[in-house]
């Protein structure tokens, strides 16, 4: 049986704080971690070095899993959390509800624990997986599902053996993402799933689904990356990146005047 939630919070030593490093190896204790799509999972590494990776249990509870599993992960490494420096966080576009529940989780760690905090946009994660592919194809077009016959785009050329953006990601038509990836492309993203029809009319090959969804041991990669550039965000200030925000919140916004929005970090 799970501990109540309390109990679990308890065991990250939240209220206290203690971030001496004076008795291990100097190399930075990384949490990252990845809900923004079905697939959720965490890592752990130490300075760029992934040393662990655990997936969510189940598709659908990720708000009920996502504190139990880190706490069973830093118990397999043999690290008290209390001990962690960072937390690498696959910060959106991607699922409304799987976004909230990791950037609350890494902001209510990052500041009771006073760690560093990176935001990772999750199509750059998404990318990334396609490196590990034999071929690498020279450009990448990453689409996720918006509804309204709609994605969350942005398109990636491979440099160096990296995928790098070309453009901010928004919110466009599956042809409008076809239209702005230059050939020759192949296409990822779960969003090829949810417009097969569309995507499939262009005849351009599909990264297989393996390496569709993004990872934590992405995120962690990307956000050592970006630390090392120095691109950390402000706990108190971080955000689920939305290319379009919730309905929910779209639908209060017009009522009362405004429109809200999230600012995408930036990459070395």
């Amino acid at each position: 049986m799970s501990r109540p939630r309390e109990a679990r919070f308890r065991a990250f030593g939240l209220g206290a704080y203690n971030g001496d490093m004076d008795a291990r190896s100097g190399q930075r204790r990384v949490l990252a971690i990845e809900t923004s799509s079905a697939r959720g999972s965490v890592a752990l590494g130490e300075g760029p070095h992934l040393l662990a990776v655990s997936d969510l249990a189940t598709t659908s509870q990720h708000c009920q899993l996502l504190m139990p599993t880190i706490d069973n992960l830093c118990m397999r490494q043999g690290w008290d959390p209390k001990t962690l420096d960072e937390i690498h966080v696959s910060a959106g576009p991607g699922s409304f509800t799987g976004l909230r529940i990791a950037v609350t989780v890494a902001k209510a760690l990052a500041i009771s624990l006073r760690l560093r905090v990176v935001a990772v946009p999750t199509l750059d994660v998404i990318a990334a997986r396609a490196e590990e592919l034999a071929d690498p194809p020279p450009n990448l077009g990453v689409a996720l599902d918006a509804k309204r016959k709609q994605v969350f785009g942005a398109v990636y050329r491979l440099q160096a053996g990296r995928y790098r953006p070309l453009a901010e990601a928004c919110l466009l038509s599956p042809a409008g993402l076809l239209a702005r990836t230059p050939q020759p492309r192949w296409l990822t993203g779960e969003g090829l799933t949810y417009h097969a029809e569309a995507f499939r009319a262009a005849d351009t090959p599909w990264v297989p689904e393996e390496h569709r969804w993004p990872r934590a041991e992405e995120v962690h990669r990307l956000g050592w990356e970006m630390a090392a550039a120095g691109c950390y965000t402000d706990p108190e200030r971080l955000l689920p990146i939305y290319v379009r925000i919730p309905e929910a919140e779209e639908r209060w916004s017009l009522r009362h005047g405004g429109m809200s929005h999230r600012k995408r970090p930036s990459r070395p």
